[in-house]
């Protein structure tokens, strides 16, 4: 992890074009102080120049998950790329990649264009794996949110895998 105990790790060395997602609990804009923005770090590299074409895309929901938003897209293709570490063939990490701190990098998203009275921001993270190698989530924060209540019941969340273990697909569900 960048920072504390833990990051979230995606396995993409799974089949071509699984999607693996992350979606935030509710977020409640209108009792903060805008601008919003979105933080979060990643940790990347690939495992070959010839595959690994993984890409991450963050989406933004205001409407429960009915529709989303594309706001953020990294794959080996994009500028700045998914890696961390670089994008040429001396780059490539062919085991399991393992991020140092150096190799993390902080990336963020505008929310400039919400309504400030936002109550139900959905941020969904979406993995999708061409058998690359793993990628690394930490720090995810939203700038601007200030409300004590739900840094109380941030602590209170729970997180549950299904099916656990898994060895294809898996919903992650925060409670």
């Amino acid at each position: 992890p960048y920072e504390g105990l833990a990051a979230m790790r995606i396995r993409n060395n799974t089949g071509l074009r699984n999607k693996r997602e992350l979606i935030s609990p509710a977020i409640n804009l209108s009792a903060g102080t805008g601008p919003y923005k979105i933080f979060f770090r990643t940790a990347y590299a690939r495992i070959s120049t010839a595959t690994a074409a993984d890409q991450l895309r963050v989406l933004i929901s205001t409407d429960c998950g009915k529709t989303w938003t594309e706001t953020f897209n990294r794959s080996h293709t994009t500028n700045p790329p998914l890696s961390t570490i670089g994008n040429t063939a001396a780059d490539v990490v062919s085991g399991t990649f393992i991020p140092e701190l150096s190799q993390y990098r902080l990336d963020s998203i505008s929310l400039a264009s919400l309504p400030e009275n936002t109550t139900n921001l959905l941020v969904n993270f979406e993995m999708t794996s061409e058998r690359g190698n793993f990628l690394y989530l930490d720090n995810f924060r939203v700038a601007g949110v200030t409300s004590v209540a739900g840094e109380a019941r941030a602590k209170e969340l729970s997180v549950l895998v299904i099916p656990n273990p898994s060895e294809s697909n898996a919903v992650i569900r925060i409670q």
